[in-house]
């Protein structure tokens, strides 16, 4: 009965963190459905290969040119 319990708060734990991260790509602009499906893939380490994915990653020259 303890390994069913330990089991459900891995379960509930992981879907938090799989939400918290929905958020904040919410956050950034994304579309609901697309953060839920990009947030689970980060959690599951299978990696995302969508344009949004890559709008959120580019970085604009002038935050990386010294002032």
């Amino acid at each position: 009965m303890g390994s069913v319990v330990v089991l459900l708060i891995i379960v509930v734990a992981s879907l938090v963190c799989v939400r918290a991260g929905a958020i904040a790509l919410e956050l950034t602009g994304m579309k609901k459905e697309k953060a839920q499906i990009h947030a689970l893939s980060v959690f599951t380490n299978t990696g995302f290969t969508t344009s949004e994915t890559e709008e959120i990653t580019n970085i604009p020259q002038y935050f990386l040119e010294p002032d």
